[in-house]
């Protein structure tokens, strides 16, 4: 193929590729267009054999648009200009439609399609195959070649050029179109080489098809007759005779029968009527059809002079100099009458014009009614898909919600104050003490965080997580935006003493939240503030406890609260607003085991403190890690995700860990809940399309999430 540079369009000859339901599928690429330096170009046949790059030498280009044009095309073949995708190496290629200067430099280097008819032999059974019918499906260039068998040459054949405007085509066959008076009754005869002719790929529906592989043909190297002459018997009379210098007049039409028996003693100007030379078995046939023609006792006579005086320029001329001289009353009626008949022709043809032009329009604007149905139709469908769905959702989700509200208020009542607030005081996560002189010291809080980590049970369930290490760098980073965290519980308290003991060799805390419970202060003056304690808080989300998560996050303190998931389903009644104060821990692929014996455990802290690192103040001048969903979500829960993955950039760059965290791969599902909650059916689907190759197992957290509802 040809060098390009990378900014270039290329023009290629591509094919249309049709499905076997017979519409459109692709363009097929055949060739380059390779301009040279005097502004020509040399079509560059592509060898199927040698197909380079696919990113550089594509099999097909495919535009969606020009797909929609197909049936506006006037052959299967189309010029396009394409460039590789250097975003990634990967995608489809960009196609547009060449320039119009483009398109009329290009417009001289004419396609020729080849028919085979090989099964043909000689010029006699062409000819007659032309009148049946030769078989062929598709459509075709503008100039074809039918190649016929005329020796036993195995490396070339011969071939006659032919118009399709020539041409009749039924679907089916090609045969001759009724003759145009004064056509030529020959055509040329070419030598074609095999290794000339370019085998296109099959289509489902249609036989082998082939293309000549130049836009120059070879010198001819003789003519034939491509109709029966019977065709061209009445203009070869007419032909003599103008030829003879004879005029024809009323008494010479009796003689006419011997004058044309003349004719044939100089056969030589039958051949140069022809324009090809005769074969003597094909001359007596001729010559019979002649005589038939113009027998003088047949009617036929009379209907051929005619006919040949008709056509004759001059002596319409001289009889209508006659006719218009004429002072005779007669004739001047018939001139007024022929006038005034002309008149009401002329106006009738305006009136049918106007009409014609009327229907046209009207058949435009009933096609396009037509096609503004089917699309109004189409979109009523994806309207009444979505409304179902939402339906759908709105049922499940009210159910749920009265469900849960039955439940709290069949309980018995509590009474629950700041006065009474000893009765949430927290207790340490259900493990036994950890002595804290036996904990080993590593140097920072991520490495003690992962190295706790494991010694809880928290491992990599099948090979395809992210990893422990970038596990903890993901939570600490999280930690930078909001100081709660939502964790399936079947993590959290693993989780959360792993955190606490890196961090202050404790473990961590645990409170039980009542339902309806809401005195954040009260909690917090549990724990200490001078120090980041851990505090699982339970039932907050179970129990749709939105009160409780807007007051934790008015407060300013140091503690860093994990929210259990018990009921995943749960998630979704949620209020969207929580999301922009709690981060959804992503826990796929993940699995943990119960660990017995905790004050027997190498366990790990931090020998350094900690801090949060601190997001940049231009957070919102770069919306890329959001931008899937920077459209559906409101601005307020733009920050919790903009400040994570500003703080993985800025970690990464100084981590030498194999493990490196993908900010993408982090708040993927933590914004895919952030949609469910702000966004509609199809921008939901939109956004989980574009998560197809995450690490996480997206559809099976998606069935967790909407329970029983059919999940895409």
């Amino acid at each position: 193929m040809a060098w390009y540079s990378n900014d270039e369009w290329r023009p290629s000859l591509c094919m249309v590729q049709y499905k076997d339901n017979g519409d459109p599928d692709n363009f097929y690429r055949l060739a380059d267009y390779e301009e040279q330096d005097d502004g020509s170009f040399i079509l560059s046949w592509i060898d199927e054999e040698n197909r380079g790059d696919r990113f550089e030498d594509p099999w097909t280009l495919y535009s969606h648009a020009l797909i929609d044009k197909v049936d506006l095309l006037d052959s299967d073949f189309i010029i396009l200009d394409w460039l590789p995708n250097f975003s990634d190496g990967k995608s489809k290629p960009r196609v547009r439609d060449l320039s119009f200067s483009m398109q009329q430099r290009l417009k001289k280097y004419e396609l020729f399609e080849v028919v085979d008819c090989r099964d043909v032999r000689g010029q006699a059974e062409l000819r007659a195959k032309m009148q049946d019918g030769i078989p062929f499906a598709g459509k075709s260039t503008a100039r074809i070649l039918f190649v016929y068998s005329s020796n036993d040459d195995k490396r070339s054949a011969e071939a006659v050029l032919l118009r399709s405007s020539d041409l009749k085509y039924d679907g089916r066959l090609f045969s001759l179109k009724s003759r145009t008076p004064g056509s030529s009754p020959s055509v040329d005869i070419y030598q074609l080489d095999y290794d000339d002719i370019y085998s296109l790929p099959l289509q489902p529906t249609q036989d082998d098809r082939y293309l000549y592989m130049s836009s120059t043909l070879p010198n001819p190297v003789g003519k034939m007759s491509i109709r029966s002459f019977e065709d061209y018997a009445a203009d070869y009379v007419k032909w003599f005779y103008d030829r003879a210098g004879e005029g024809l007049t009323r008494v010479q039409r009796r003689e006419i029968s011997s004058f044309v028996e003349g004719a044939f003693k100089v056969p030589e100007r039958l051949e140069d009527f022809i324009g090809a030379t005769l074969p003597r078995e094909e001359l007596a046939d001729i010559v019979d059809s002649v005589q038939r023609i113009v027998h003088p006792e047949s009617d036929t006579m009379s209907k051929l002079v005619a006919s040949v005086l008709e056509n004759d320029e001059t002596f319409r001329n001289e009889c209508r100099q006659k006719l218009l001289s004429g002072n005779d009353p007669e004739m001047m009626s018939l001139r007024a009458e022929t006038t005034r008949l002309s008149k009401e022709r002329d106006d009738a043809q305006s009136s049918l014009n106007v009409l014609l032009h009327e229907r046209d329009v009207t058949r435009l604007k009933i096609d396009e009614c037509k096609k503004a149905k089917s699309s109004a139709e189409a979109e009523l469908h994806n309207i009444e898909e979505q409304k179902d769905q939402l339906l759908q959702r709105l049922n499940d989700d009210v159910a749920l919600r009265l469900g849960l509200q039955a439940v709290v208020s069949n309980k018995a009542p509590q009474s629950i104050t700041v006065d009474n607030s000893t009765a949430l005081m927290p207790s340490a996560c259900a493990y036994a003490a950890i002595d804290g002189p036996s904990l080993v010291v590593k140097n920072t809080v991520s490495e003690a965080f992962a190295a706790n980590l494991k010694q809880l049970g928290y491992k990599d369930a099948n090979g395809q997580s992210i990893g422990i290490k970038a596990f903890a760098s993901g939570v600490l980073s999280s930690l930078s935006a909001t100081n709660m965290l939502a964790i399936d519980s079947s993590f959290a308290v693993a989780v959360a003493n792993a955190l606490s003991v890196a961090l202050n060799g404790q473990a961590a805390m645990h409170v039980s939240i009542p339902e309806a419970y809401s005195d954040a202060e009260a909690i917090a003056r549990q724990c200490e503030s001078n120090t980041y304690h851990v505090l699982v808080l339970d039932n907050v989300l179970d129990t749709l406890n939105e009160g409780m998560i807007f007051a934790l996050s008015r407060l300013s303190t140091q503690i860093i609260f994990i929210l259990p998931i018990g009921a995943r389903g749960n998630l979704r009644l949620l209020a969207p607003e929580a999301w922009e104060h709690v981060f959804y821990v992503p826990t796929e692929n993940f699995a943990c085991i119960p660990v017995r014996g905790l004050e027997k455990l190498k366990m790990y802290k931090s020998s350094a403190g900690w801090e949060p690192v601190k997001p940049s103040k231009a957070l919102y001048d770069d919306l890329s890690a959001i931008e899937s969903v920077s459209q559906i979500v409101p601005i307020a829960s733009w920050y919790i995700p903009l400040a994570i993955a500003d703080v993985i950039e800025k970690t990464s760059e100084t981590d030498d860990s194999s493990e490196l965290l993908s900010a993408d791969e982090w708040l993927c599902l933590h914004l895919l809940l952030v949609a469910y909650g702000s966004g509609d059916q199809k921008s939901i689907d939109d956004f989980r399309d574009s998560m197809s190759d995450s690490r996480w197992n997206v559809d099976s957290f998606m069935r967790r999430l909407v329970g029983n509802r059919n999940v895409r």
